[in-house]
């Protein structure tokens, strides 16, 4: 059997976790920045901890969308290279 296969399964795993780690360290930072916003929003007549929740479950949907277009782009413009063993080359 050639080795093929277990390449292509390789390439996919890097695609997933580049994709998803590229987009979490996105996230964390906007997850960050939003807090700094509810701290400051406490002075309005708003509750922030509701506030919070609100826009952190925008801001997750926003990220899931994310790792699905990264982990497409990564997978059409990514260059494979099968030689001894695998190379990915990501955009």
């Amino acid at each position: 059997m050639a080795p093929y296969p277990k390449a292509f399964e390789e390439f996919v795993n890097q695609i997933l976790l580049k994709s998803i780690d590229t987009e979490w360290v996105s996230h964390v930072d906007k997850m960050q920045q939003l807090r700094l916003l509810i701290d400051k929003r406490v002075t309005g007549q708003k509750n922030p901890l509701q506030e919070y929740q609100e826009d952190s479950q925008r801001l997750y949907k926003i990220f899931r969308n994310s790792v699905d277009k990264a982990i497409l782009k990564n997978f059409m413009l990514s260059r494979l290279e099968i030689k001894n063993n695998l190379k990915v080359t990501f955009p």
